[in-house]
């Protein structure tokens, strides 16, 4: 059980951090100081940045789905009745 919730949470902290990498490629969200350089190259790169972005989300997300299945539907339940 401790290995499942630490893998968890170890995806859902890449996530967010992906997350805020998308966000400020976007332009919603500011990290830090910004000049012209960044501009320049996010112009030039921040669509393909974006796309890997958005496609290693989801590759997190479907991994925190399979643990969740292979987890929760392949451990056997505790007994209920008494011996």
């Amino acid at each position: 059980m401790y290995q499942f919730i630490v893998g968890i949470a170890f995806e859902l902290v890449l996530i967010v951090l992906f997350s805020l990498g998308y966000l400020s490629l976007d332009g919603r969200i500011q990290l830090g100081a910004t000049n012209d350089d960044f501009e320049e190259w996010r112009w030039r790169n921040g669509r393909m940045l974006k796309m890997i972005c958005i496609m290693t989300i989801i590759v997190l997300l479907a991994s925190i789905l399979s643990k969740y299945f292979q987890y929760f539907h392949t451990t056997p339940l505790p007994s209920l009745q008494s011996d």
